[in-house]
């Protein structure tokens, strides 16, 4: 894979003592350019809990995260404070952009 088509995906692979290994904390994830749809603002139930803000807007808690970096939260959760004005993310946006960036690796390849 060319350097260039590194870049779109979740990951990048490097290689390690002869092996292909794929580094996900170095990645271009972070510049993906979402709609906001909506605001949330944060009351106390919700403070410093970026899995209930993603629970109560997309119904499923396992997109806090997508929330931090919609908002550049450098720390996720120190960043959710009462009366704070949370953009919400298109999801949507985040699925189809999901969908055109992952490929199948084939199945005799070395990880």
């Amino acid at each position: 894979m060319s350097d260039t088509n590194k870049t779109k995906f979740f990951y990048k692979e490097v290689e390690l003592n002869d092996r292909i290994e794929l580094d996900y904390l170095d990645t271009d994830l972070v510049n993906i350019d979402l709609d906001t749809i909506d605001v949330f603002t944060v009351t106390a139930p919700y403070q410093y809990r970026p899995d209930l803000v993603s629970k109560r807007v997309f119904g499923d808690y396992h997109y806090g995260w997508l929330i931090a970096i919609h908002n550049d939260f450098l720390d996720p959760v120190e960043s959710i404070t009462i009366g704070k004005v949370i953009d919400i993310p298109d999801i949507d946006e985040y699925f189809e952009f999901f969908s055109e960036n992952t490929y199948s690796r084939p199945r005799n390849r070395k990880l």
